[in-house]
């Protein structure tokens, strides 16, 4: 059952820094409006290089929940949930 007009794809892998390996994979998570025409991209958001930033996405009304596993505050394996809120333009 969908009932949203808003569709989320994570793409944990994706990786803006191919040619720097020592970064990694940042992830990006893409924002799709259900329209007439149907789902067009409004929005990309990239995480933080190792994040992995959407290996898990979530939404409920103008409520966003996206996971980002690998983000790195003292060191590996601290998992991060950032909640993303729609404001009245539209914008993630």
């Amino acid at each position: 059952d969908f009932d949203s007009p808003w569709l989320l794809v994570g793409e944990p892998r994706d990786n803006p820094h191919a040619l720097d390996p020592q970064i990694g994979q940042s992830g990006r998570v893409r924002f799709f409006e259900l329209t007439a025409n149907g789902f067009e991209e409004r929005q990309t958001v990239h995480g933080s290089p190792q994040s992995y930033l959407g290996s898990s996405v979530s939404i409920d009304g103008d409520v966003a929940l996206i996971g980002a596993p690998g983000w790195k505050i003292d060191g590996p394996g601290h998992n991060r949930a950032h909640v993303f809120r729609r404001d009245g333009t539209g914008t993630w």
